[in-house]
């Protein structure tokens, strides 16, 4: 009798002669059964649905109101504008709602997620809402990578049960909560065929994964490159290294052929997303404010070990609850790094996968399949950690390339080698007991309350979201009121100055003021032009010239430029707006509406042409 992952007892599946393959003296072939893999029936898929559902679970905003994103603040607000112009627009690189007179030309800046966006605009007909349809994307980028992550295990002769059980627990890695809608650009839906490849690489020749790498891997590396830059670095970096990797172990030719076909795939489809942008900048000239990243960024947002092990500081169970706290309050300056946590499943795979590091069996050519696997997944995650670990070989790169600077972002690539190493570690522990029942038994047990609490571990940092999920709800609903208002008062496509100016990408926020704020009232106006952001050097000459206007004569210099009336953020101000406000009404424009809550005024210049 044999246990897959010690859930439940199997039968020793008969073997086909026309399966099997003589153990040769390196150990490439050996005995398998691929009817077990070929034949076996997808319910492993189920992992999809059920990861949706416990994203309705642990974000009950989503049943109640679905057109309202958490957080609707910051980088989410950015990412909604794309989501708003493919509503409006069809497509994101171009909109004329924005920076207005002159229209914010997007490209420019080189954060194309053209795969995410095209997914996207096929959802555009259920969800007419710029934040209902990116819930919608995010919910379907968890559902994705469950397939994804499934049949990249499936690949690896992960049995079903635990390809069911480590795929929903990927899909729902603490990654997802931690990022949100803030990143929805960071959905990692291509990177277990990534990590599939690398893998297939670094063994050697495996037979048994030609045909997946030629249909799942291949395919993958286009899609990734024609999405987020940053795991596209991070998947040609690992296949390089599983090229190597394979290289160092003898692979055949047609192995290392493949790996440098993945890798030319990847770079040229990375490249060919890149160039829109790369255009604009050639033609127009690149941003003014594009110079906001530094060499010691890597260090700031680097990978730290202490991160990926760590539990959450929101988990219901007590003691990983205050060892969670203890690491938050220890190192309060942490950005990026907190969100790259592996998850107890995860946390147990990359120490599984460390100690096989020293196993000689496991550097043995002669070792069988799991061993090998576990060899290489160990040899990827030590590279992966010498690049991205603070101080590794990521910050030297940077004194070159400050573009690549979030290393911890490589933690999605981690985690997956960390699942298969966790299910290997299992399964080793599994073949031990085969022959005691009653301990497989009580290991059954255990392994599936294992799951569950590494699951419910997991979803616990939807926490944070929750807390601020009716605060957010009631503000984007006055907002709405509030526009709608103001679209009423004037014609459709005026043009409305928004102040206090604020600086783009780069914004910290101003005073009270958020990050990316004047990108509210545009998220739900229908009919309206805005002047955020300033960002083309067009519109940055336009904004310095009326910089320089005295405050008097601010409302005829708007007038003339075709603006209609001025948005005023009171929040942005010390004195709350007031000597602003005071000095456009000494200059002809006159308030037309003031928002319930006191911190929006709309002054009207229409007045001010015919004076």
């Amino acid at each position: 009798m044999t246990v897959d992952i010690g859930i439940a007892a199997r039968r020793e599946p008969r073997t086909d002669p026309r399966d099997e393959r003589d153990a040769s003296p390196n150990g490439r072939h050996e005995v398998v059964d691929a009817r077990r893999d070929t034949r076996a029936r997808p319910w492993w898929m189920l992992s999809a649905p059920l990861a949706v559902l416990l994203m309705f679970v642990a974000l009950p905003w989503l049943r109640s109101d679905f057109s309202v994103p958490v957080p609707v603040f910051g980088d989410t607000l950015w990412f909604m504008v794309g989501f708003k112009s493919l509503l409006q627009n069809g497509w994101t690189w171009y909109v004329p709602q924005l920076s207005a007179p002159t229209g914010l030309l997007a490209i420019a800046f080189p954060s194309n997620t053209t795969v995410d966006w095209a997914l996207s605009l096929l959802l555009t007909p259920l969800f007419p809402q710029a934040g209902a349809l990116l819930n919608a994307y995010w919910l379907l980028s968890v559902a994705l990578t469950a397939l994804t992550c499934g049949f990249a295990l499936r690949c690896l002769r992960v049995p079903p049960l635990a390809t069911f059980a480590l795929a929903l627990c990927y899909a729902l890695l603490p990654w997802v909560f931690m990022r949100n809608v803030g990143h929805i650009s960071l959905v990692y839906i291509w990177v277990p065929p990534l990590c599939l490849g690398a893998l297939y690489l670094a063994l050697s020749s495996p037979d048994w994964l030609e045909r997946p790498f030629r249909w799942f891997v291949i395919p993958a590396c286009a899609l990734q490159g024609f999405s987020y830059v940053y795991f596209a670095a991070f998947g040609a970096f690992f296949l390089l290294l599983g090229t190597l990797l394979g290289l160092r172990a003898g692979a055949r030719r047609r192995v290392i052929r493949s790996g440098f076909l993945a890798l030319a795939i990847l770079v040229a489809c990375t490249a060919a997303n890149l160039a829109p942008s790369l255009y604009v900048w050639h033609r127009d000239g690149r941003p003014a404010n594009m110079d906001y990243k530094s060499a010691q960024d890597a260090e700031r947002y680097g990978l730290k070990l202490r991160h990926l092990l760590s539990p959450s500081w929101n988990t219901p169970l007590p003691g990983l609850a205050q060892w969670g706290r203890r690491n938050v309050a220890a190192y309060s300056t942490d950005s990026e790094a907190a969100s790259s946590r592996l998850g107890l499943i995860g946390a147990a795979g990359l120490l599984a996968l460390l100690f096989a590091l020293f196993r000689a069996s496991d550097a043995n050519n002669a070792a069988g399949v799991r061993a090998r696997v576990d060899a290489a997944a160990a040899r990827l995650v030590l590279g992966g950690l010498l690049l991205a670990t603070v101080g590794g070989a990521g910050a030297i790169f940077n004194l070159l390339v400050r573009d690549i600077r979030a290393y911890s972002r490589i933690s999605v690539f981690l985690a997956f080698f960390c699942f298969v190493g966790f299910e290997h570690l299992w399964n080793r522990g599994a073949t031990l007991l085969r022959n005691r029942r009653k301990l497989r038994m009580i290991a059954a047990a255990l392994l599936f309350a294992f799951f569950a609490v590494a699951l419910v571990d997991q979803i616990s940092d939807a926490r944070i979201l929750r807390a601020r999920a009716e605060a957010d709800r009631e503000g984007e609903h006055r907002m709405r009121e509030f526009v709608a208002n103001v679209e009423r008062r004037l014609p459709s496509g005026a043009a409305l100055f928004e102040l206090p100016q604020t600086s783009f990408p780069p914004d910290a926020g101003t005073e009270r003021m958020g990050p990316y704020d004047h990108a509210r009232p545009y998220l739900d106006s229908t009919a309206l032009r805005w002047s955020w952001p300033t960002f083309s050097r067009k519109q940055q000459a336009i904004v310095d010239a009326l910089a320089s206007t005295p405050g008097r004569l601010l409302p005829t210099a708007l007038v003339q430029r075709g603006f209609s009336a001025v948005w005023i953020d009171r929040f942005g101000y010390k004195d709350n707006g007031a000597a602003t406000q005071r000095e456009l009404a000494e200059g002809g424009a006159r308030v037309l509406l003031e928002s319930s809550d006191g911190r929006y005024v709309v002054m009207d210049l229409r007045g001010i042409g015919g004076r």
